[in-house]
């Protein structure tokens, strides 16, 4: 939101972000082998999407790191 405001972050790319974010808190809230790959595709995404950003991309980028290497 705040990269948003700040201009970095335009309107259909803030939208689409929100977008993966959601789907990657719904996965989350599931406990399956599945929710754990939906989760990790929605970041790759959303990383995709923010990856001008680099402060945001970085933090992204962690996540996945981490997902994945949680069995």
């Amino acid at each position: 939101m705040r990269e948003h405001s700040a201009g970095r972050i335009d309107e259909l790319t803030y939208k689409a972000a929100e977008a993966e974010i959601d789907i990657a808190s719904k996965a989350l809230e599931e406990e399956s082998p599945e929710s754990k790959s939906a989760f990790v595709l929605a970041l790759k995404r959303l990383h995709g999407l923010i990856g001008d950003v680099a402060e945001l991309a970085v933090k992204v980028a962690t996540f996945i790191t981490a997902a994945q290497g949680i069995s």
